[in-house]
């Protein structure tokens, strides 16, 4: 059960299940209680090595300066045109000049954003593997899904969340919302993603280095990097 508000399926089947593993805590809140064990494991994802990377020597693998900050653009395997739209028109109107930017634009839009590729803005149609842009970045403009936001979380990595409006029962909103209460992202719905609202919020949070720092710690708290081992054992353990 990936997201902060389970769906129908998972909602139904809890009834007559001994466990269940949540992405996130914030599930347990809407699911029947009594019967199933809610064990909070966290979204089984690929964990950070380790020793993390060094960001300096990441970003220049990258090309760019080992002092610049950097934002990750990504929005899943197939991007998301909202994200890539309004990145677009604020590269147009003019980003930072210490700001570099790493923009995975999905595979499937890449021919239309590829022309925005130049030093400081790296586009690319996907990011394989993603660990590369994640050891380089200091903060993430990102869809709300359960992967990503995961992923994110157990790299202390701050996001600025665009939830997709359309989704199921608006799951990524509540995603959004639970993440941003707990400090490690900002919730910025799509109908507000404006080329003004993106270069304030974005500037304002690498501005700030304290409350960047904060963030990051918060969201290293809701990481569950190990999550996929832990579903393992537990499963293990059932079976005896």
């Amino acid at each position: 059960m990936g997201d902060a508000y389970p769906g129908v399926t998972a909602r139904l089947s809890a009834r007559f299940t001994t466990e269940a593993y949540l992405g996130f805590p914030e599930a347990a809140q809407s699911l029947p209680q009594g019967r199933c064990l809610y064990v909070d494991t966290g979204n089984p994802i690929a964990p950070p090595p380790s020793l993390y990377p060094d960001k300096r020597m990441a970003r220049e693998r990258w090309g760019f300066p080992a002092s610049a900050r950097v934002l990750l653009v990504f929005g899943g395997s197939q991007g998301a045109r909202a994200l890539n739209t309004a990145v677009a028109a604020w590269i147009d109107a003019g980003i930072p000049s210490d700001l570099c930017v790493i923009w995975a634009t999905g595979k499937g839009q890449y021919a239309g954003f590829s022309h925005y590729d130049r030093p400081d803005v790296r586009v690319v149609p996907y990011l394989d593997p993603i660990a590369e842009a994640y050891a380089a970045c200091d903060l993430a403009l990102v869809r709300a899904g359960m992967m990503g936001t995961s992923e994110l979380s157990a790299w202390g990595i701050p996001m600025i969340l665009v939830p997709l409006p359309t989704a199921a029962a608006d799951h990524q909103t509540k995603n959004a919302d639970v993440i941003a209460r707990a400090g490690a992202g900002v919730h910025l719905p799509q109908s507000q993603l404006t080329v003004e609202r993106l270069d304030a919020t974005v500037c304002g949070l690498l501005g700030d280095a304290e409350r960047l720092g904060s963030m990051s710690n918060a969201a290293r708290r809701r990481g569950r990097p190990h999550a996929a081992e832990g579903i393992a054992r537990r499963i293990s353990s059932l079976l005896g």
